[in-house]
């Protein structure tokens, strides 16, 4: 997919996790790993290298987004301190890093904090897309989690009966869990939307123990438990 932009967006500030976007996983920072993997992901689909644009205020971000041969978008302060800017409005800001890509008719949007969600995942998002978006009836692509267990929302079971019908989690409906690691769609429709879904997703159901999201230091704890094991299943 020529026609494909990438955005990876790396905020230095954080509220939760102290300098987040260099935050270590497996000996590297989260940022890092992500241009890492964007890197294996489109050279192995023979995207160009200038497709991918990192979003971000953070200088060393910045100098490691070069040295991938990455463009940089340098985001302003409105949108890069606290919560000033509302999601729209940074999707909107974010997304016009791309206009100079005239040829990119479709935007992933990703981010450092799923730091497990790795260049076969996203390999695996961007053949989705093109079977089930581009070529299929879904408008955009969202990774999730499929989960089978038991929900309650305001004060009711959501998914299930929580009666003498209660049935056992493997017959459940499935509850979908955004995880934040992959967004794909076309760019007109995100201008049009200001978002990057459109009504219609597809729903990529991504390995839970690959979904991890770095949104507390408990969080970075276990994303590193989780590399660890991985590493040792690698080496064995």
């Amino acid at each position: 997919m020529k026609d494909l932009a990438i955005i990876v967006v790396a905020r230095k500030g954080s509220s939760r996790v102290k300098n987040k976007c260099h935050a270590e996983v497996n000996g590297w920072s989260i940022s890092y790993t992500k241009l890492e993997q964007v890197k294996l992901a489109v050279k192995s689909l023979n995207i160009p290298t200038e497709n991918v644009v990192i979003s971000t205020d953070d200088e060393k971000v910045k100098e490691a987004a070069l040295n991938h041969k990455f463009q940089v978008h340098d985001r302003e302060e409105y949108f890069a301190v606290g919560h000033q800017a509302s999601f729209s409005e940074l999707i909107v800001h974010v997304t016009k890093a791309v206009e100079g890509l005239t040829n990119c008719k479709h935007i992933l949007w990703t981010s450092p904090v799923t730091p497990l969600f790795n260049e076969q995942q996203f390999i695996n998002c961007i053949l989705h897309y093109k079977e089930k978006v581009i070529k299929g009836k879904h408008d955009s692509l969202v990774s999730v989690n499929l989960l089978k267990e038991y929900f309650w929302h305001k004060g009711k079971p959501l998914n299930y009966q929580a009666n003498k019908n209660h049935t056992i989690s493997q017959e459940l409906e499935p509850v979908a869990k955004v995880t934040n690691a992959c967004y794909m769609a076309p760019t007109e429709l995100v201008y049009e939307k200001e978002y990057f879904l459109g009504e219609n997703p597809y729903l990529y159901d991504t390995p839970q123990i690959l979904s991890i999201d770095i949104d507390t230091v408990e969080d970075l704890e276990i994303a590193n438990s989780i590399a660890k094991n991985l590493n040792k299943k690698d080496q064995n």
